[in-house]
């Protein structure tokens, strides 16, 4: 089976001009690979490593490996999770990987392997596109998108289930699929075929429980909780003395009160229960969870050592990379910070989250035509991403000083999330500078939106304001402001009168 090439969805084009931007992601995993020092690790394969065998065309060879490690995993030598990080490998959204996988899956021998390496790849780009914000804040045209990439995702890992009958990953990834769309009942039904497959499973089991929590079951705090520790008391406990490694699963009810403070602005309340959560059994995403929560509580010594920690606990992890370096910027270890956000985007080349901050970075250092190329690249799933479009037009506007090519990323950042005060604030910046007379309404807007937030600066609030008054006095605005317009007849036909 082989799938059309993606730009069916409505996204930015990517210059072809620039072979700049065309090899920036290899560039990344090539220096991420030959000068990390801690990218080989004992019991984890080498994500980049794959990769490269991958871009090779080196299938016969990754079928071994694979294979290898998923017979290491059924011989209870090695965890799930050193298999399930493996095809993570391929969880990687880089423009060249879509073509060598689907040489792979159309070798002889229908391979479930390479089923379900691409299944993750389109797993991956599926979430790449939709993004992470509240569904209710999240555009119409990223939600088809993510349901088409997810739909060849699904038929994938499904392939990958009929030709490897005892593994639960694909089946877990399946389930994550169902939970996004809303499928309460397909979550259910592969959450048994994938126990059923493997009935040690840890992914499984924890892809089920990530369903059940409120932001994604819809489930008050109380009865989430109680459906997580009801599953884990049926399905988990019986099975520890099999599996040892699924302890940690057990911490999950206290990782979703924590989740819940967090998403409350109750930081601090949050911390105990990470840490009981914790005690259950070391896992890279509690610690990881907690290192977040950190960081936000600006504990930045604190969030640096749980992000390392977790990268010791299940090393090569994009995200983890990503706020890692979040903190060492905040601690002015600006250059390690740019290492860290490079092997963030060798491992997720286009991830628009990741290139945006990978842009910030360079921008910090004065890499303003980088950052331009990091941030234009970040268009490809980032093309309904607010932050990467403001961010975008900030750079045109305010280091380009080119208001009109700022001009209609600014706009489309301004229409996606209208409640940004910043967006309208160099929104109306660029509007002003070319004398449109729109730029009143963007200040407008600034005003009672950083009111609203509680983030007005005074310098900003009283420069838009000057601004404002110049437009409407001196470039003729006046007859287009509705109040002024009105006052303008009124003297008009006061005569008449």
């Amino acid at each position: 089976m082989t799938h059309p090439p993606r730009y069916y969805c409505p996204f930015f084009e990517i210059p072809k001009s620039s072979p700049a931007i065309k090899t920036l992601g290899l560039w990344f995993g090539l220096l991420v690979f030959f000068f990390s020092p801690d990218i080989v690790h004992a019991e984890f394969l080498d994500r980049l490593e794959l990769l490269n065998l991958l871009r090779q065309g080196h299938y016969d060879r990754l079928e071994q490996i694979l294979t290898r490690q998923e017979r290491l995993y059924q011989a209870k030598k090695i965890p799930e999770e050193h298999v399930e990080a493996a095809y993570f490998a391929f969880a990687n959204s880089a423009a060249d990987l879509e073509v060598r996988l689907n040489e792979w899956v159309q070798k002889p021998g229908k391979s479930g392997t390479a089923y379900l390496a691409r299944g993750m790849y389109f797993w991956n780009i599926g979430w790449k596109t939709r993004g992470f914000d509240y569904a209710t804040e999240t555009p119409n045209e990223r939600i088809q998108c993510m349901k088409e990439y997810f739909s060849f995702g699904w038929q994938d890992l499904l392939m990958a289930t009929r030709q490897k009958p005892k593994s639960g990953i694909p089946y877990a990834f399946i389930i994550s699929i169902a939970m996004s769309l809303g499928d309460r009942n397909g979550v259910n039904h592969y959450t048994q075929k994938g126990l059923d497959a493997d009935p040690r499973s840890f992914v499984v089991r924890w892809k089920h429980l990530w369903s059940l929590t409120p932001w994604w079951s819809g489930l008050s705090t109380k009865d989430s909780i109680e459906a997580s520790q009801t599953f884990l008391e049926n399905e988990t406990m019986p099975r520890l003395k099999d599996n040892p490694a699924l302890r940690p699963l057990l911490g999950f009810p206290n990782f979703i009160r924590a989740e819940m403070f967090k998403r409350n602005d109750q930081r601090e309340q949050a911390i105990p229960y990470y840490e009981a959560t914790l005690r259950h059994g070391q896992y890279y995403y509690y610690t990881f969870r907690l290192g977040q929560n950190l960081f936000f509580l600006d504990q930045d010594v604190k969030a640096l050592h749980a992000f390392t920690t977790s990268l010791k606990e299940r090393p090569q992890v994009a995200d983890v990379y990503d706020y890692r370096a979040r903190a060492l910027a905040n601690l002015d270890r600006l250059e390690e910070a740019l290492r860290d956000q490079t092997h963030a985007i060798a491992l997720d080349s286009l991830d628009p989250g990741n290139l945006r901050r990978y842009a910030w970075r360079l921008h910090q250092l004065h890499h303003v035509e980088e950052a331009e190329q990091a941030l234009t690249q970040a268009l490809t799933y980032g093309s309904y991403d607010h932050a990467v479009l403001g961010n975008l037009g900030r750079l045109y506007l305010a280091d380009w000083h080119d208001p009109e090519k700022a001009l209609p990323y600014l706009k489309k950042a301004v229409w996606l999330k209208p409640d940004k005060d910043w967006y309208q604030l160099h929104y109306g910046w660029a509007l002003s500078t070319l004398k449109d007379c729109q730029a009143v309404d963007a200040f407008q807007h600034y005003k009672t939106t950083c009111w609203i937030s509680g983030s007005c600066n005074p310098e900003q609030l009283e420069w838009a304001k000057k601004t404002s008054q110049r437009m409407i006095w001196k470039e003729g605005c006046w007859r287009e402001h509705p109040t002024l317009k009105l006052l303008g007849r009124l003297v008009k036909w006061l005569p008449k009168l």
